[in-house]
């Protein structure tokens, strides 16, 4: 089972997003028996509640294309892009589900293609 030694997220003012391996892979659960699978990560898009609390956003938790080996520094970079498409609605409490939907598509080469964007 793959393990992660830490949770890889970012924090924005009241909106947090979380990478998170969750089993996932090309093919659903991930199965190393296939040649093919690769595990994925997910993210989860959350928002601190009036209680100093994080709650998740609804139809903001995600499968992407992110394999579980990506490096750190892309990681990191990846997270600044949904943080970057999600912030704005998620503070004004917009649907972000169309949003999301287009994210899941997110993979390591958006860290590269959106240098200086």
């Amino acid at each position: 089972m793959l393990e992660e030694v830490f949770p890889y997220e970012l924090v924005k003012d009241t909106v947090r997003i979380v990478w998170e391996y969750a089993g996932e892979g090309l093919c659903g659960e991930y199965n190393p028996d296939v040649l093919e699978d690769i595990p994925l990560y997910r993210f989860y898009v959350e928002r601190m509640n009036e209680d100093g609390e994080w709650e998740d956003v609804e139809d903001a938790s995600y499968c992407t294309q992110v394999p579980f080996d990506t490096p750190d520094g892309i990681l990191k970079k990846l997270l600044e892009i949904l943080m970057d498409h999600f912030y704005e609605d998620v503070v004004a409490g917009n649907s972000v589900k169309k949003i999301g939907e287009r994210m899941s598509w997110i993979e390591p080469s958006w860290a590269v293609r959106c240098e200086g964007c």
